[in-house]
């Protein structure tokens, strides 16, 4: 596994295994909604005089990984995901939650 040296890079973490390496988003939530978790996909950032805000891109990671509130936690393909600004967590991603 390697990390970014720097905080501009779109991925978190890359994963180093047999079939190459690939690079994963890091994303925390506490939000709920209809009793389903919430992800935010957007990323913000910026200095004191410029924020910006980038919407969701497929192709900036391979992998999206989510730890919840109550430490539940989904790995999730990009290619899996249609929004560009938040994720609900509820059925049609339960085959991405990962086991204890």
């Amino acid at each position: 596994m390697a990390i970014p040296l720097t905080d501009t890079q779109r991925y978190d973490l890359i994963i180093v295994h047999d079939e190459g390496m690939e690079r994963v988003q890091v994303k925390t939530t506490t939000l709920k909604q209809w009793g389903n978790y919430v992800a935010h996909l957007r990323t913000i950032g910026g200095n004191k005089s410029q924020v910006k805000t980038r919407l969701f891109d497929p192709t900036d990671y391979e992998w999206l990984f989510v730890v919840c509130g109550d430490a539940t936690a989904y790995m999730i393909p990009t290619t899996e995901i249609t929004a560009r600004y938040s994720l609900t967590l509820g059925r049609r991603y339960e085959r991405y939650r990962l086991e204890d």
